[in-house]
Formats: C-alpha cells, sequence, structure tokens
C-alpha cells in the first residue's frame, strides 16, 4: 500500500511539474512574438531621440531639447512605426488594420460616445484621488511628472500628442497587436492582465504603473468586446482629454493651476462627477450592448 501511495504521490508530482512546463511554453512562445511591435515601437522612438540629439544638442542644454523637441521626435518616431508594422502585416499576407483589429466600419456612435464619457470621468475620478494624497513617495513624484508636461514648451504638439498619437499608436501596439497574438491561447483574462501589466511598467513611475494598468485592464476588455480597437482608442483619447483642457486653463489663466491645488472641495466635487460620469457610461454601455444583442438575435431568428 505505501508503494502504490509513493507511486501515486510521484505521479502528481511528474503531472504538476508537466503543467509548469507547458505553461512556461507557452509564455515563450507566444509573449515574445507578443512584443516585437513594442519593442519596434521602443527602438524607432530611441533611435529618433539618438537622432534629435546628434542634430540638436549641441546647441541647446538637453532638458531644453526634452521640453521642445522631444515631442517632433515621438511624432516621427509613431510614422515610422506604422510604416513598419504596416509593411510587416503585409509580408505576412496580412494587413496592418486586420492584425490591430481597427476597423472604421463597424462603429456604434453611441457606443463611441459612452467610451468617451468613461474615459473622461474615470480620468477625473483617478485625479482627484491623486491629488487629495499627500505629497510624499510616488505621490510627489507623480506631481512632479505632471508639473513637468504643464510646462513644456510646445503647446499644441504636445497636445496632439497626447490625445491623438499616443492613443492610436499605444492602442495600435498594446491592445492590437500584442493582444491578438496572445489571446487565442492564454484566455481572455490572462491576457488582458498580461497586456495591462506590460502597459503600465511602460510608463516608467511608480504610481503610472498603477493608473495605466488600470486603465489598461479597462482599455482590454472594452477591445475584446467590440472585437475593435477603434473604441480603446476613443476612450484612451479621452482619458487624456481632461489633462489637456487643464493644460490650457493653466496657460490662459496664471496661477490657476496653484489655486485649483489648494481648493480641496473643487477636486472632490470634480472626483465625484468624474465618478458618477464614469458609472453612468459604463451601466449604458451594458444596455446598449445587451439590447443590440438581442436585436442581433431577432434578425438571425
Amino acid at each position: 500500500m505505501k508503494k502504490i501511495f509513493h507511486q501515486n504521490e510521484e505521479r502528481e508530482e511528474m503531472d504538476k511539474r508537466e503543467i509548469v512546463e507547458r505553461k512556461l511554453f507557452s509564455f515563450l512562445r507566444y509573449f515574445f512574438p507578443a512584443i516585437v511591435p513594442l519593442l519596434i515601437y521602443v527602438g524607432v522612438l530611441l533611435l529618433c531621440f539618438f537622432v534629435g540629439d546628434v542634430i540638436l544638442l549641441g546647441s541647446m542644454p538637453i532638458n531644453r531639447f526634452q521640453k521642445e523637441f522631444s515631442n517632433i521626435f515621438s511624432v516621427i518616431g509613431v510614422i515610422i512605426t506604422f510604416i513598419i508594422l504596416r509593411k510587416r502585416s503585409k509580408k505576412a499576407g496580412s494587413t496592418f488594420f486586420e492584425d490591430a483589429s481597427l476597423y472604421k466600419d463597424r462603429l456604434n456612435k453611441k457606443k463611441l460616445l459612452l467610451c468617451a464619457g468613461f474615459g473622461m470621468g474615470a480620468a477625473l475620478f483617478l485625479s482627484a484621488i491623486f491629488s487629495l494624497l499627500p505629497s510624499v513617495g510616488p505621490i510627489e513624484e507623480y506631481k512632479q511628472l505632471i508639473d513637468d508636461i504643464y510646462h513644456r514648451w510646445s503647446v499644441l504638439l504636445s497636445m496632439l500628442f497626447g490625445i491623438f498619437f499616443t492613443p492610436i499608436v499605444e492602442e495600435v501596439v498594446f491592445r492590437g497587436y500584442m493582444l491578438n497574438t496572445i489571446l487565442p491561447h492564454w484566455g481572455e483574462k490572462a491576457s488582458i492582465f498580461t497586456v495591462s501589466l506590460v502597459f503600465g511598467i511602460m510608463h516608467g513611475s511608480s504610481l503610472w504603473i498603477l493608473y495605466a494598468f488600470a486603465m489598461g485592464m479597462a482599455l482590454g476588455k472594452i477591445s475584446i468586446m467590440e472585437d475593435n480597437i477603434a473604441y480603446s482608442i476613443i476612450m484612451h483619447s479621452s482619458f487624456n482629454l481632461p489633462s489637456a483642457i487643464l493644460w490650457i486653463i493653466y496657460l490662459r489663466y496664471p496661477g490657476s493651476q496653484e489655486a485649483l491645488a489648494q481648493n480641496k472641495f473643487l477636486i472632490v466635487i470634480l472626483g465625484l462627477a468624474g465618478g458618477l460620469m464614469a458609472y453612468g457610461c459604463y451601466l449604458l454601455y451594458q444596455k446598449t450592448r445587451i439590447k443590440n444583442k438581442n436585436v442581433s438575435q431577432l434578425f438571425e431568428e
């Protein structure tokens, strides 16, 4: 009996080891091909910054280059990345839009508006929370990064990059190419979690990692439910929009940034309004989705 018992234990251990090995093999097999577009994007950006350094840093300090010209070379990097990804998809016998799950002819205007509302509301809610926390450690680092963004020289270009170029390229890379590569093999939950984690880590700052991870989960979910990253692009862009609006206010009315930071009551009101807006858009989206699903079933019958 003891011999049989030990044999069963050994067999269970071997089965567990095989399961772990299979999972590790699956991770290595599909994860690394999935991050190739991300590596292309990061590599192109670094190359553009290097070229910018060579061209401009001889005549200006590095902090001025970062404030005045970093977004210009970032936009160039985004365009080059799209060209490379397009050629890569074509070589593989597919298209850029298929690999990225970006379809302009499958859009529901009401859902797009709800995604936009959710993004803006979530941004206001999270920003209010971080603004109310004491400026120590990661919170101080986060607020300093935000302040640096508001003091960029090229306002128009920075706004375009924040609400147009960045949402498009990040959704194409993360919720498009990367998520589509691992989704058929890992399942929805593991795929969204992994892509969101990488998305968060790429934002660098400790607090921004959590910030981006939370939003990445919502972006991944909506892109899978709609099978179209156009919705996550709109949500992502709208998530960045409140910062752009505040930026315009701060530039037009000097001192308003400090005044808002000291007005805790207004921050609470904006946060609560944003939270209610995001939750309301979520509920309306669910109702719209169920209604559209029922209509589709009626047509099938």
